[in-house]
């Protein structure tokens, strides 16, 4: 009896085991079809991981409708072209188990598209893709001065308010301003003409597709309040993000790519004797090519701290700096500096102070295929008279793997920057392939290590130093550009406060005076441009503005192809 019951349990769950389960459908509401996104095919901008448009889908019912600004890039005057939107490829974000029928892949956006889309619950639907072209709406003003008389002036567009802050001597009736507003924007005042800020209450910016924003004239004879110490927590924002190419900057062996601030414009040098570029330094817009004169732009550019932009040409023979205040004034002459050792000065710089003033300017001499170097020349200047060069000889650091103690050519060369203009505060430094950070004795110039590499430092290089005073602090910003974009190696820019040197130590990206990390991405892989790896060659710049509330940092790399631009404050909310 036993045996029967046993088998009787058996051959029931064998049949239960053979039971097709029941079908639950799915209860959700979502959608599943969460954006489409369209890229052009054709034109010069195909394939550009920048010209990629997208769509949030809310709405099963309505077209689904690709909006495509008029200008692209909107800041130039590249009017998209209708025939641009006839062969646009398309993707979509979709939750899992969803589906669209027939697959996305190149569609005339001119056109409605219908597709049947299947979402979770396994219910179908009917929608419509089509594109559009339209006017910008981009309505805000994005920088504000007041250049005569020459006034504090803070923007706040969350507020839509400008407050000038001002006192009772000022003569405020025949202003002069400067300003940046939205691409193809206008505005109801004009930079040609006198500003009577004492009647002016409201400055209108008019879109290009016609809505408006108004901005309230505020006037205060309260210097606006600066909190203690250091930039302002939250205050981080990106003011752009360039391909070079774009700037008809094409990646190449001989360039060797260096940053400057020189008034209202980003100067970029490709250090192959090609005359320098100028950007808008709020929004990226290029502007035009800089007055180079008699100079030489082979080698490295740098700005000091006091509105003066160097340029020096890179030789091993005749090494020269010259200098000026504008982009459109002539530079002159500020040394000459005949070398004997018969390697080249220029492909690196760096300056701090004023240079018609109180300053520091360091050259490092750079190696070549058939010896190596290890030196570093230092001009110091004071009250505007530059002194008699400083050839220095750096040791006890490793430098590249293949050959110890030494540093290479062009992309290979250290990052040596003074930490002020007062030469007892030492040096930073740092050399690939060995990626240590290294704090330099003003006096002695012996080493000492200062930060360690990352846990991964293979294939990056320690590009280059910018140190800068802001608000009380000392901040230093190091670049790491990527040697092998295929790789996956992007940019990283890491700012410190180096206030306090002794905060400053363990790794690069693991100190507690790391301030703010910026991670680049990469331009390099996209159709249209170059790829690959050619030279690791970059700078980065720190700039604080004339009224001491902003600092602005600003990076490229060449072998990523990357233009960018970051803004902090210290203005007390």
């Amino acid at each position: 009896m036993k045996n029967k019951i046993l088998l009787l349990l058996a051959c029931t769950a064998l049949f239960a085991g053979c039971h097709q389960p029941e079908y639950v459908k799915s209860t959700t509401t979502a959608l599943g079809l969460n954006s489409i996104s369209a890229q052009f095919t054709k034109g010069d901008y195909a394939y550009n991981s920048a010209a990629i448009f997208t769509t949030t889908v809310s709405d099963l019912t309505d077209d689904i409708v690709v909006k495509v600004p008029y200008y692209f890039p909107q800041d130039s005057d590249n009017q998209v072209d209708a025939s641009l939107m006839q062969t646009m490829r398309m993707t979509a974000a979709i939750d899992y188990n969803c589906t669209i029928k027939p697959n996305l892949v190149v569609l005339d956006l001119t056109k409605s598209n219908e597709f049947t889309f299947t979402d979770g619950r396994g219910e179908a639907h009917t929608i419509h893709i089509r594109g559009e072209i339209t006017k910008l709406s981009g309505k805000n003003f994005l920088a504000f001065q007041v250049l005569d008389p020459e006034t504090t002036c803070l923007l706040d567009n969350a507020k839509s308010t400008i407050t000038l802050t001002y006192n009772q001597t000022m003569d405020l009736t025949k202003c002069t301003v400067d300003f940046t507003i939205s691409p193809h924007a206008t505005c109801s005042i004009s930079k040609s003409d006198k500003i009577d800020f004492t009647t002016l209450k409201t400055i209108t910016v008019t879109a290009q597709d016609g809505t408006t924003h108004d901005y309230a004239v505020v006037l205060s004879d309260v210097t606006p309040v600066k909190i203690s110490y250091g930039y302002r927590t939250g205050s981080e924002k990106q003011l752009f993000n360039i391909d070079m190419e774009n700037l008809g900057l094409i990646r190449s062996e001989t360039r060797n790519t260096s940053l400057a601030v020189l008034g209202s414009y980003l100067v970029i040098s490709s250090g192959d004797g090609s005359t320098p570029i100028y950007l808008n330094k709020t929004t990226g817009a290029k502007v035009g090519s800089i007055n180079i004169g008699t100079a030489t732009s082979d080698g490295f550019i740098k700005n000091d701290q006091a509105g003066h932009m160097l340029i020096c040409n890179r030789s091993n023979t005749d090494f020269k700096i010259w200098t000026t205040t504008s982009v459109t004034e002539a530079p002159t002459l500020l040394l000459e500096y005949a070398t004997t050792s018969g390697y080249a000065l220029g492909g690196k710089l760096s300056v701090q102070g004023n240079v018609k003033g109180d300053a520091i300017i360091a050259a490092p001499y750079e190696g070549n295929d058939s010896g190596t170097i290890n030196q570093v020349a230092i001009w110091v200047i004071k009250d505007g008279v530059v002194g008699e060069p400083q050839v220095v000889t750096l040791g006890g650091f490793v430098g590249l793997n293949w050959a110890t103690g030494y540093w290479g050519q062009a992309d290979g060369m250290p990052a040596f920057t003074p930490v002020s203009s007062n030469v007892n505060d030492g040096f930073l430094f740092s050399v690939y392939d060995e990626n240590v950070t290294y704090l330099v004795n003003g006096s002695t110039f012996a080493l000492s290590t200062l930060l360690t590499p990352l846990s991964d430092a293979s294939n990056y290089n320690y590009n280059n130093w910018e140190v800068r005073e802001f608000n009380n602090a000392r901040y230093g910003a190091l670049l790491i550009t990527g040697y092998f974009p295929a790789w996956g190696n992007a940019p990283t820019v890491y700012l410190y406060d180096m206030t306090n040197m002794s905060n400053v130590s363990g790794t690069v990206n693991g100190t507690s005076a790391l301030a703010m990390t910026i991670s680049g991405n990469t331009h390099y892989d996209q159709g249209g441009g170059t790829g690959g790896n050619l030279r690791a060659a970059g700078d980065v710049v720190l700039y604080v503005s004339t009224d001491g509330y902003y600092m602005s940092l600003y990076y490229i790399d060449q072998n990523n192809r990357i233009v960018e631009g970051y803004q902090v404050d210290c203005i007390k909310q």
